[in-house]
């Protein structure tokens, strides 16, 4: 499904701002999810209520309001500061994810040279 795809229907119910649909890092397959925003919030209400459980592309979505705006590229880089909700409003830190994140480390990583002591 590309992003036209989806804005020819989500465009029914107001101006589309922008779609995202992300996709694998690593593989550049899509991750099976994606965000429509519109210009007002109002018209995404109306679409979320209309288009949720609909058929696109032969899979049936299922609409969630995002919590917060996607990061521009300085505040990706950025520490600290504040970040938009879609919703309009604006908070200082963002809520701690509901599990905690793995991260995980490759077994071939090559040897490090001894570090040297400052002392």
């Amino acid at each position: 499904c590309s992003a036209e795809d989806l804005r020819i229907p989500f465009q029914k119910y107001g101006p589309v701002k922008d779609i995202y649909l992300p996709k694998n890092y690593h593989t550049g397959e899509p991750r099976g999810f994606g965000f429509v925003k519109y210009r007002y919030g109002e018209d995404a209400a109306i679409a979320k209520e209309r288009m949720n459980h609909r058929f696109i592309g032969g899979r049936e979505i299922r609409i969630v309001f995002a919590e917060e705006n996607r990061k521009t590229p300085q505040e990706m880089s950025s520490t600290g500061g504040r970040t938009s909700s879609r919703h309009g409003g604006s908070s200082r830190h963002r809520s701690p994810p509901r599990s905690p994140r793995r991260r995980f480390r490759s077994s071939s990583r090559s040897a490090s040279p001894p570090r040297r002591d400052t002392s």
